[in-house]
């Protein structure tokens, strides 16, 4: 399927392509020999109201380019296959990327340090474009952040910091129960950071799924927190009691 750089792929070899991103895993020793056809793929993509089937070609674009940019076959400092996919990409393409990555990582027992590093500097870079988009622009990717701490295997620090900042945009992220357990299991080390986490997220939500649909693992999360920062649950309990919610008053 190789087509030298600057031309496009036959027609046909976009349909084998196609195949190829359905059937087969990304390979980063083959990369090399594919790039142009990933970077053809995006510059021709219809348009994402074209159909559900788009959409669908879209996030198997989006899991092929996770996993060859934590593998290092993109190199993230020049990107610029990656920049075209962030440039063309829909909202739900591009946050499929991080959703690839961050269930990868759940799924698997380890997380090697390179591999880490690279999927560290990517959403680092990304937050940092976030900044200066749309809340509709970028709301989905950092959605997806949520998994990322859902799996817990990268530094606590940076993911709580990159977290807080997710939350104080206005997200809320993914994962639901499965945060709230990680949340739980960090109190211990970082109660007053965790307790601000958990009060964004509450603020967040406003169907109030995490009250009452998660209501044992928030309050297995307030337990957890009390010990370090008993003002900061006190004040998380006050705010839901405002909304009606009682069922945590015994925390205060």
């Amino acid at each position: 399927m190789h087509c030298p750089v600057g031309e496009e792929p036959h027609p046909t070899r976009n349909a084998e392509f196609n195949a190829y991103l359905r059937w087969n895993r990304p390979n980063e020793k083959l990369y090399g020999l594919l790039e142009t056809h990933y970077l053809h793929m995006v510059h021709k993509m219809p348009e994402p109201t074209a159909g559900a089937k788009v959409n669908e070609r879209w996030k198997m674009l989006a899991a092929h380019l996770s996993t060859l940019s934590w593998a290092g076959a993109i190199r993230l400092k020049s990107e610029g296959l990656l920049r075209e996919f962030f440039s063309h990409a829909p909202t739900e393409g591009r946050a499929e990327l991080f959703e690839h990555t961050g269930r990868a990582m759940w799924k698997s027992d380890k997380v090697p340090a390179d591999i880490a590093a690279n999927i560290q500097e990517l959403w680092t870079r990304r937050a940092a474009e976030h900044e200066s988009m749309s809340v509709d622009q970028r709301r989905h990717e950092q959605v997806a952040f949520g998994w990322y701490v859902v799996d817990g295997k990268l530094p606590r620090e940076w993911l709580l910091k990159h977290l807080r900042a997710v939350l104080e945009a206005g997200a809320l992220v993914a994962g639901g129960s499965f945060i709230l357990k990680r949340l739980a299991g960090w109190a211990g080390q970082d109660a007053h950071e965790i307790a601000l986490c958990v009060r964004r997220i509450l603020e967040n939500d406003e169907n109030g799924s995490y009250a009452y649909v998660w209501r044992e693992e928030l309050r297995a999360v307030l337990v957890a927190i009390r010990p370090g920062d008993p003002v900061g649950v006190s004040a998380i309990v006050n705010d839901l009691g405002k909304r009606g919610i009682h069922d945590f008053r015994d925390l205060s």
